[in-house]
């Protein structure tokens, strides 16, 4: 293997339209979600008014499910806490506010375009998250300014970004036996890690994955909680 090629194996079935994906998964009585977001960057919600049901922080913060935390903690680091739906405040354009839920994902857009939001414009606040340095900045100065030769290159490396082709798709199964959870991984049992400390899951990887990481750890939270919700 080592100064060879290898070739891929897995790239024809999801070029000619052959892989598993969220979309393909068939389950009976399965409801789709759709997420109202903050248009501002800073604010309070003042109020949120629907003809629908709609499932906001309030309810999660009711059922004591907690804020998602960093993976990585650093010392010293401002951790403000993270919704999987905003509460009171949204701090980022684009942060989830209120989940829709339909039988259909053209009903569940719907629905959420009709759900009104009042909001509180907010200044915008500067903080600093942490401040992280690795290694002797003055061992290395030393090092350099001793070496009998320094040889200076100039490396360009290539931006890097996972973009699963169904990034943010989830399905949350009930069953007899615990929970099955189809979502966008590589890492599955880090996911069980993570996730089975409370309810017990199956964890199924389904489509295109994206490495180390599920896309968004509010997407696990509301597929969570949606089964267990009294929904009409």
């Amino acid at each position: 293997m080592i100064g060879r090629s290898v070739k891929r194996v897995e790239d024809v079935r999801f070029l000619t339209g052959s892989g598993r994906f969220i979309d393909d998964l068939e389950v009976p009585g399965a409801l789709h979600c759709a997420l109202v977001r903050s248009p501002h960057a800073h604010a309070r919600i003042l109020s949120i008014e629907a003809n629908t049901p709609v499932f906001t922080g309030l309810d999660m913060a009711q059922d004591g499910i907690g804020p998602m935390r960093a993976g990585w903690q650093l010392p010293g680091m401002v951790e403000i806490p993270r919704w999987a739906l905003a509460r009171e405040t949204v701090r980022h354009v684009g942060e989830p506010v209120a989940a829709v839920f339909a039988e259909t994902r053209a009903a569940a857009e719907d629905a959420a375009e009709q759900v009104a939001v009042a909001y509180e414009a907010l200044p915008l606040e500067e903080q600093t998250c942490f401040q992280w340095a690795r290694g002797d900045a003055a061992a290395v100065d030393k090092a350099f300014a001793d070496a009998p030769h320094c040889v200076e290159i100039a490396l360009v490396n290539n931006r890097l970004c996972g973009a699963a082709i169904e990034n943010r798709g989830m399905a949350a199964v009930p069953g007899p036996e615990g929970m099955t959870l189809y979502c966008a991984t590589q890492t599955p049992h880090h996911l069980r890690q993570a996730l089975c400390a409370e309810p017990q899951f199956v964890l199924q990887p389904a489509g295109a994955r994206r490495k180390l990481q599920f896309f968004e750890g509010r997407d696990v939270k509301l597929s969570v909680k949606l089964p267990c919700q009294r929904l009409p």
